[in-house]
C-alpha cells in the first residue's frame, strides 16, 4: 500500500516565503518597481519572508512585524511598489486575523489600525487615502474574522452533534442488548419452569 504524501501548512509557508524572498529581490533589482528605494526594499523583503515563515506558529508578532515593515516602507518611501512584498503582507495579516485568540486579534487589530492611521513621518497625506485604506484594511479584517468564526463554530455544532449521534446509538444497541438478554432469559426459566 502507498503511503500518500502530505506537506505541513508550515513547510508550505517557508516554501511561499522563499520564493516571495527570491522573486522579490528579484523585482527590486531588475525592474523599477523599486523607484530608487532599491537598498530600503531589499532590507523590507526579507523581514516580510520571515514574518511569512512564522505567521503560523506566532501570528501576532508576524503580523505587527510585517505590518510595520510595509507601514515604514510606504510612509519614507511611497513610490516602492514591490508586489511579493504585497502578497506576504496578505498573508500576515490573514493569519494574524485567523489564527490569533480574540484578545491577540483585539491587540493586532488596533495595532495595525493605528499604525495606518498615524502617520509615521509626522505629515499626513494630501489626498487622505492612509485613513480610508486604515478603514477598509481594519473592515475587512473584521469580515473575514466574523466569517471564518461563524464556519468555526458551526463545524464544533456539527462535531458536537455527531458525537451525541454516536452516544445516542451506543445506548440504543445497549438497550437492544438487553431486552433480547432478558427475553432469552425469560424464556429459558419459563421453558424450566414448564418442565418441572
Amino acid at each position: 500500500m502507498r503511503k500518500r504524501f502530505r506537506v505541513s501548512p508550515e513547510t508550505v509557508d517557508r516554501v511561499l516565503a522563499v520564493a516571495v524572498l527570491v522573486v522579490g529581490q528579484l523585482e527590486i533589482w531588475l525592474t523599477g518597481d523599486a523607484s530608487g528605494h532599491r537598498v530600503t526594499c531589499a532590507v523590507v523583503s526579507p523581514i516580510m519572508a520571515a514574518s511569512l515563515a512564522s505567521r503560523r506558529r506566532y501570528p501576532l508578532a508576524a503580523g505587527v512585524a510585517g505590518h510595520t515593515a510595509t507601514a515604514v516602507e510606504f510612509w519614507f518611501w511611497p513610490g516602492a511598489q514591490i508586489i511579493a512584498s504585497s502578497v506576504a503582507w496578505f498573508c500576515v495579516l490573514y493569519g494574524l486575523t485567523v489564527w490569533t485568540t480574540q484578545r491577540r486579534f483585539a491587540i493586532g487589530a488596533a495595532y495595525v489600525t493605528v499604525l495606518n492611521l498615524v502617520p509615521l513621518d509626522g505629515k499626513l497625506p494630501k489626498n487622505g487615502s492612509a485613513p480610508l485604506f486604515g478603514a477598509i484594511t481594519l473592515i475587512v479584517m473584521l469580515l473575514i474574522r466574523r466569517v471564518l468564526g461563524d464556519r468555526e463554530r458551526r463545524l464544533e455544532l456539527a462535531e458536537r452533534e455527531r458525537d451525541v449521534a454516536a452516544r445516542e446509538a451506543v445506548v440504543a444497541e445497549r438497550a437492544r442488548i438487553a431486552r433480547e438478554l432478558h427475553d432469552a432469559i425469560a424464556h429459558n426459566v419459563s421453558m424450566m419452569v414448564v418442565q418441572a
